[in-house]
């Protein structure tokens, strides 16, 4: 059977409005969208120059088919689900804009427009290698600790700034992770990233779920709702388990920390070891919680010095279940309080009635001693006399207890 041609045709010229640009490579193809490589003319003074920029097309491979140059949506059931893909990709594309001019560690994006039945952004064209083909052909096929983790705390400085304006990535990896010639690694391909509003609720209800095996958590294929920045986590620390091994990881419902640690061998230092394990955890609540958790425990400083929360508990969780602890050895210890407040003033009540009532043979043997005793003792006791031996508890004492 022929296979389809889903990419544009190389010497197609995509019209923007303000630029004409030609396709002359195919760079590559996921389950959203095509990158081409693309020339323009561009203009500086009297001179005209051909300039080569990166283009991103929405192409859903499950939904979308080609008819000439023209992206079509054969099943009319997916026509709102695509539709709306859409109005998200060129949103994303329009927030990119914005947070690439800020950060160097983020693919410059130029501009986004409609053509074809479909939608396009325009991204500087990152002139170097991606990450899985410099590591593949390093020696041994992967790379020094110390080269790998220089590279991902790089990476994880410009994870770090997307997440702080409520953005998550979803779709990091070797292929979307490229090298200038200087070393410094560009996240490129947000075709997947996600904006979130400040409550952490997305800002696109799009339902499909795009991920790539090895890289994307369990929950990803489910969908994400909410700000997710675990998801970013896992990706980068498997990421980080390719350049280190040299090897793909497992999908994420597969993937054992047995699996983990024989990939990671014995040549591995044990911090960097135990953040890898922290960082690809199945559960989410149970994995390092964000991109600064992570890199401070690839360094073995994770924790700042404190004991690390309990597996399947996050902080939220720990706060509180400490609270409630303190709370309860509080109100263990006010209770041991008045119990012995109470016991004494029995202790001692006990001991006024008998001493009241008890024969004082048990203390003088000489029987005229006796007499004179009791002699002494006012044997019709006053109310005088009965309320110096009552015994009061003081109810403000034990109410200051609580």
């Amino acid at each position: 059977m022929e296979k389809r041609i889903q990419h544009l045709p190389i010497g197609t010229i995509l019209d923007s409005g303000e630029r004409r640009y030609r396709i002359v490579e195919v760079l590559g193809q996921g389950g959203f969208g095509i990158t081409y490589k693309a020339t323009a003319q561009i203009a500086i003074g009297n001179i005209t120059m051909s300039v080569p920029f990166a283009i991103k097309e929405h192409f859903i491979k499950q939904f979308n088919e080609r008819k000439g140059n023209c992206v079509t949506i054969p099943n009319t059931s997916n026509v709102e689900e695509v539709n709306e893909s859409i109005g998200a990709f060129l949103t994303e594309a329009q927030r990119l804009n914005r947070l690439s001019l800020e950060h160097p560690g983020i693919v410059k994006v130029n501009e986004c427009f409609r053509a074809n039945d479909t939608a396009y952004y325009v991204m500087e064209y990152v002139d170097g290698e991606s990450l899985r083909h410099y590591t593949t052909h390093q020696p041994g096929g992967k790379l020094p600790e110390a080269d790998a983790l220089a590279i991902t705390r790089r990476v994880g400085e410009s994870v770090q700034y997307l997440h702080s304006h409520q953005v998550t990535h979803l779709d990091i990896k070797p292929d979307n992770i490229l090298l200038r010639t200087d070393g410094q690694p560009v996240l490129i391909d947000f075709g997947l990233a996600k904006h979130y509003d400040k409550k952490g609720r997305a800002t696109s209800t799009l339902k499909v779920a795009g991920t790539s095996d090895g890289y994307s958590p369990v929950e990803q294929y489910l969908g994400l709702d909410k700000f997710s920045p675990q998801a970013d986590v896992y990706a980068l620390t498997a990421t980080l388990l390719f350049m280190l091994t040299g090897r793909e990881p497992e999908k994420a419902s597969a993937i054992k920390p047995a699996t983990i640690k024989a990939m990671l061998g014995d040549n591995i230092s044990s911090n960097v070891c135990t953040a890898v394990l922290h960082g690809m955890e199945m559960r989410l609540e149970d994995r390092t919680q964000s991109i600064t958790e992570l890199l401070m425990e690839l360094n073995g400083q994770a924790t700042g010095g404190k004991v690390k929360k309990p597996t399947g508990i996050t902080e939220l969780e720990t706060i509180r279940i400490d609270r409630k602890k303190t709370l309860s050895n509080s109100f263990s210890r006010k209770w041991w309080m008045v119990g012995i407040i109470v016991a004494t003033l029995l202790l001692l009540g006990i001991f006024l009635l008998t001493r009241e009532t008890s024969p004082k043979r048990d203390f003088f043997e000489d029987e005229d001693e006796t007499d004179s005793y009791y002699d002494d003792i006012i044997t019709t006791p006053t109310p005088e006399h009965v309320e110096s031996y009552e015994v009061v508890a003081d109810t403000t004492l034990i109410d200051s207890l609580w």
